[in-house]
């Protein structure tokens, strides 16, 4: 593993991946981008290949909030990750950047910035529940589909052509899917609002 403290702005971090994902592809190491792709799907390639610089045997990795949600806690000074992080924020007030663009107050306006995250070999509590085979449930489609349904019975079920593959519509209780997508995506957008709805009932 790299030595964290060495890689503690936007600029190292962007180095350290660059550098290695060079390494990998002199070394023909494509497969192991690829098999980190698959282990973190929600995270850009540029954090795929920070977590191979820093952590290569990761399998997952939350921030120190997440793995306390999740019911786990922190080991004794653990290692940890740094990644490059995208956020939206409201100017405070109105100013014009370096390329001569006004932005006005209350703007929503990206900004990249580090965070910490940290391998579930660095944590310890509660054990994670087993994760859910969508392609298993895509099987037997249609009766995890009325199950789902079934489950909130308040709200009402579309298929049609949206932007999104999901939409929840709290005020009229209908949940939109979007026509056209796997069987395991439907599952997977099923699984998703359905829970969301239920967690809202239980505030």
């Amino acid at each position: 593993m790299e030595e964290n403290k060495s890689f503690t702005t936007i600029e190292s971090l962007n180095k350290l991946a660059n550098d290695k994902y060079l390494e990998l592809l002199k070394e023909n190491k494509l497969t192991e981008i690829l098999e980190a792709i698959g282990k973190f799907p929600d995270y850009a390639i540029i954090n795929d290949i920070l977590v191979l610089a820093q952590m290569p045997e990761a399998t997952k990795v939350y921030s120190k909030e997440e793995w306390e949600f999740k019911g786990r806690e922190l080991i004794e000074s653990p290692k940890y990750i740094n990644k490059v992080s995208h956020c939206l924020y409201k100017l405070e007030q109105g100013n014009i950047d370096s390329k001569g663009t006004l932005y006005v107050v209350g703007t929503d306006k990206l900004t990249v910035k580090l965070s910490t995250v940290y391998d579930i070999s660095q944590t310890t509590g509660q054990e994670l529940p087993a994760p859910i085979d969508k392609e298993v449930l895509a099987k037997h489609f249609d009766i995890v589909k009325k199950s789902l349904e079934h489950t909130s019975k308040s709200y009402k079920f579309e298929y049609a052509e949206i932007d999104k593959n999901s939409i929840v519509d709290t005020a009229n209780k209908v949940i939109t899917i979007k026509t056209g997508l796997t069987l395991s995506e439907v599952i997977t957008e099923l699984l998703d609002k359905v829970s969301t709805i239920l967690a809202d009932k239980k505030d």
